[in-house]
C-alpha cells in the first residue's frame, strides 16, 4: 500500500473516531443532573460536564484542522510521506534487521 494512501485512510479513521467521541461527549453534557444530588456531587457533575464540553470543542477543532489539510493541501500528505522516506537507519535499526556490522 502506498504511504500516502495509508496516511490518508488513517487520518480519515481518526476523523471518524473523533466524531464518535464528540457524539459521546455531547450526550454526557445533555444528561440532566437530578435535583436530589447533594451539593458536592452536583458540583463534581457540573465540572465533569464542563470538561466534556471543552474536550468536545478541542476534538472538533482538531477534526476541522485535519479535514482542511486533507481537502486543501495535497502537499501535507507529500510532506508526511517524505518525512518517512528521509529516515536514516541508525545502529539499532540496522542490527534489528540483521544488517549490522560483523
Amino acid at each position: 500500500m502506498d504511504n500516502k494512501v495509508y496516511i490518508k485512510e488513517t487520518l480519515q479513521k481518526l476523523i471518524e473516531a473523533g466524531k464518535a467521541a464528540i457524539d459521546t461527549l455531547i450526550s454526557d453534557v445533555q444528561k440532566p443532573i437530578s435535583d436530589e444530588v447533594l451539593d458536592e456531587k452536583r458540583k463534581n457533575a457540573l465540572d465533569s460536564k464542563k470538561k466534556a464540553f471543552l474536550d468536545a470543542q478541542e476534538i472538533l477543532e482538531g477534526i476541522a484542522k485535519l479535514e482542511k489539510q486533507l481537502a486543501e493541501d495535497a502537499d501535507y500528505l507529500d510532506q508526511i510521506s517524505e518525512d518517512k522516506k528521509s529516515f536514516k537507519q541508525g545502529f539499532v535499526e540496522k542490527m534489528a534487521k540483521g544488517n549490522g556490522v560483523r
